[in-house]
């Protein structure tokens, strides 16, 4: 009988105590929940702080405790430890005793799952074990916060909406209001400032002429039409021998005088001709012809305005009469226009007296004639004599103006300097 050493006897015990123990460590491992646990912390996010050592025993890790024979965890203590988000399926399920978990002050949403709440059937879960947790109080009073915040931006923005629109909608009613007063208040200027001894008046003029279009003359731009004319505010200037003058305030540069003739019932294409060559006259001592309109029942002359007056105001209209300086400087003038007329075509005035010499200002005044050759639109066959219905000054060989010869004018331009009145009309 072979007698072993005391060395190998050593070595033997320690072989076969070092196996018992390997075997009797694997069979106590929980193999089983290591691998959902490892499951669990590798598809979650967390922080550092946890150190699981995948070749030791889940009994020793941080927040894991196992049964007394450590075959089962049985419980999990990770609170605080930044784990976020929902907790992956298929990895705390598989802990089949699992009795006490413990995650608070974590991350993790959606909760539910026995012995939770029951989850909601849209929502997907482990079947054997699916972790959803309720919205905290804190988390809903957040969400009303959000809520609220919303809500009142969108009232805010409504509110900027509708304020914008009615801000919209009142600028618009008060554009349409003051530009209806504007026209009111034209229309009461231009009725309040046409008047003739204190009663309002306009220019009145026949509908046809209201669509005519209004002839420049003297190559002259075309300053205004004629619905500019019929807008204007009118003053009635007087009633002459021959038709009606009226001041015209186109704007607040154009301002031309009116004259509608009467009875000047001649052709529509000897009117024109003889507008044209009236037309033409350009003389610093004669009123310029700018534009005339005519229609079969309308005739009108456009001519310069001139806001000195005439020679009629200053002579018997002034409590200071002119004079005999003045006299001579206005008859001077007269007289230079007036040849101007007779050696520009022979074109004889016929009307010549005071109210038709205007004057070119106050301090030291200039003759300028107008209303010249108006004879020649005279009807051939007018109710009462010429010598009725044209006044002004005659010369003895002349009863009727249309047969006024320069001469005549001559002797009347003499006659007008001394103040004597003119002829008076007996209807």
């Amino acid at each position: 009988m072979t007698v072993w050493s005391g060395t190998r006897l050593h070595i033997l015990i320690h072989v076969i105590l070092s196996a018992w123990l390997i075997i009797t460590r694997a069979e106590s491992e929980p193999s089983r929940d290591k691998q959902a646990l490892l499951a669990f912390i590798t598809q979650i996010p967390h922080a550092d702080r946890i150190q699981w050592n995948e070749s030791d025993t889940p009994c020793n890790w941080v927040g894991v405790k196992c049964d007394p024979t450590k075959s089962y965890v049985t419980e999990l203590h990770l609170p605080g430890v930044g784990l976020m988000g929902p907790i992956p399926a298929n990895t705390l399920g598989n802990l089949t005793q699992l009795r006490v978990i413990s995650i608070r002050s974590n991350g993790l949403a959606d909760l539910c799952g026995g012995p939770l709440t029951k989850c909601k059937p849209n929502i997907s879960s482990p079947s054997d074990f699916t972790s959803s947790t309720h919205d905290s109080p804190q988390s809903k009073l957040e969400k009303s916060k959000k809520m609220s915040i919303g809500l009142i931006i969108a009232i805010a923005g409504a509110s900027a909406v509708i304020v914008i629109l009615l801000f919209i909608v009142v600028s618009i009613f008060c554009m349409m209001k003051r530009k209806h007063d504007k026209d009111e208040a034209i229309e009461r200027r231009q009725a309040a400032s046409a008047r003739v001894s204190g009663e309002a008046a306009g220019v009145p003029v026949d509908a046809g002429a209201k669509r005519t279009k209004l002839v420049f003359l003297g190559g002259g731009a075309r300053k205004f039409e004629m619905d500019d004319l019929l807008r204007a505010s009118a003053d009635m200037l007087g009633k002459g021998s021959y038709g009606v003058s009226y001041k015209a305030e186109i704007n607040d540069e154009t301002v031309v005088a009116v004259k509608r003739l009467v009875d000047a019932n001649v052709s529509e294409k000897d009117f024109e001709v003889q507008a044209e060559i009236l037309g033409t006259i350009r003389h610093e001592n004669i009123v310029p012809l700018l534009a005339f309109c005519y229609t079969q029942d309308e005739k009108l002359f456009i001519y310069d305005y001139m806001p000195a007056g005439s020679l009629a105001m200053l002579l018997h209209g002034s409590n200071s009469p002119p004079n005999w300086e003045t006299r001579v400087r206005i008859a001077t003038s007269a007289a230079r226009g007036l040849a101007h007329l007779h050696s520009f075509g022979k074109i004889v005035h016929g009307n010549l007296k005071s109210s038709n010499i205007l004057l070119s200002n106050d301090e030291a005044p200039e003759a300028t004639i107008i209303d010249y050759g108006l004879s020649t639109f005279l009807s051939d066959d007018s109710n009462y004599p010429d010598h009725h219905r044209a006044g002004g000054y005659r010369a003895p060989e002349v009863l009727e103006p249309r047969k006024a010869t320069l001469k005549s004018d001559v002797l009347i331009e003499d006659t007008v300097g001394t103040g004597e009145p003119p002829i008076t009309i007996i209807p």
